[in-house]
């Protein structure tokens, strides 16, 4: 995955996981301090619904976890009242009964 700054020659950032080989790809996020990028990919499920997995990825780590969601976003946000930003994940989740779909606010 490439992230685009001001003009310069894209960078390749890390590589498709092998968890969305079979997904069509539905969104790139980048989190604002470029700490975090997240995929999210899309493909038909075992029961005729649709699935959803997102790649996200640590830059400074290098290293990759794969999250069953339909849609990302990156925030920045102050915890506490004078705190410095924190970076918060938030995806959606839907269960493989189609019934629950949850909303997680993870700190990252």
């Amino acid at each position: 995955m490439k992230i685009y700054t001001g003009g310069a020659n894209p960078k390749k950032i890390f590589e498709r996981n092998s968890a969305l080989a079979s997904s069509k790809i539905v969104s790139y996020k980048v989190s604002s301090d470029n700490k975090w990028c997240a995929l999210v990919g899309i493909s038909r499920g075992a029961s005729g619904g649709v699935d959803g997995v997102a790649q996200l990825f640590s830059v400074s780590m290098g290293k990759t976890q794969i999250v069953g969601a339909h849609a990302v976003s990156f925030v920045q946000c102050a915890i506490n009242k004078g705190d410095d930003p924190s970076t918060l994940f938030c995806f959606t989740e839907k269960k493989a009964n189609g019934k629950i779909i949850s909303f997680h606010i993870p700190y990252i």
